[in-house]
C-alpha cells in the first residue's frame, strides 16, 4: 500500500493557487535584496516586460509573461548594482 506524501501534494498545489512558488538562486538572494533599492528602473526597461512588481516591491520574473531573452538591459538600467549582466551565455 502506497502512502501520500502531503508536503509533495502541498507542493504542486501551491504552484496554481494564489500562493505561486517562488524560484531563487539561494547564493544570490541576500546579496540582491541588499543591494535593490526597489526604484523600478529594471521593470521599465525590460523589453519582454517580465519583469513585475513582487513581494515588498522588489522586481520579480513572471514566466507566464513570456521568455527572457538576456538582452541585459534590466541590469544596464540598475544604478545600484543589484543585477549584473554578463557578456556570456546564459
Amino acid at each position: 500500500m502506497t502512502t501520500i506524501n502531503r508536503a509533495r501534494r502541498a507542493f504542486l498545489k501551491q504552484g496554481l493557487g494564489p500562493n505561486k512558488i517562488t524560484h531563487h538562486m539561494p547564493w544570490a538572494v541576500r546579496a540582491f535584496y541588499d543591494a535593490c533599492r526597489r526604484c523600478d528602473d529594471c521593470i521599465t526597461m525590460c523589453e519582454r516586460h517580465l519583469l513585475v512588481r513582487g513581494d515588498g516591491g522588489f522586481p520579480a520574473v513572471d514566466p507566464m509573461r513570456g521568455e527572457c531573452t538576456f538582452c541585459g538591459a534590466c541590469a544596464s538600467a540598475c544604478r545600484h548594482g543589484a543585477l549584473h549582466y554578463r557578456d556570456c551565455r546564459p
